[in-house]
């Protein structure tokens, strides 16, 4: 019998938000370090910087996915080229590969596999990965409504 695969409560992901708030705060520290540098070390630290907020975006990205939230719904009116694996939009390069060893952790207890190909499934094509939930508010809403 196959479990149906169900998105994971935002409890479940504290780990993955815990470094997304690390990027965000050691972020912080270099545009400090930035400001009070100049020349060679002010660039490295830009350097730093931007590949920090690479990590960072792949860190959401990897959030949103394991939350089942389409991919349509972060990138609105945005101009995608895919490649064999990742994607490119305005100039930055989302690394398929990154996306899916930050959800393996989490993913690896189904027997469904995570691909690169489900990635760009679920970035082009708005396809989930996980069954939708269904919110228990609406569920007795409707029941209420039928018995009536």
């Amino acid at each position: 019998m196959k479990r149906k695969l169900k998105s994971f409560k935002k409890s479940k992901l504290f780990a993955l938000k815990a470094m997304i708030k690390g990027c965000v705060a050691e972020a912080g520290v270099i545009r400090k370090e930035i400001h009070a540098s100049s020349g060679v070390e002010r660039y490295e630290l830009w350097n730093k910087k931007r590949s920090l907020g690479v990590y960072a975006r792949h860190l959401m990205l990897a959030y949103a996915f394991l939350r089942n939230i389409p991919f349509s719904k972060l990138e609105k009116d945005r101009e995608l080229i895919l490649s064999e694996r990742g994607f490119v939009y305005e100039n930055h390069y989302i690394d398929l590969t990154w996306i899916r060893i930050l959800c393996v952790p989490y993913i690896k207890m189904w027997e469904k596999e995570l691909t690169n190909d489900v990635l760009r499934a679920w970035i082009k094509e708005d396809v989930l990965f996980f069954e939708p939930r269904v919110s228990k508010s609406l569920d007795i809403t409707v029941a209420s409504a039928n018995l009536q």
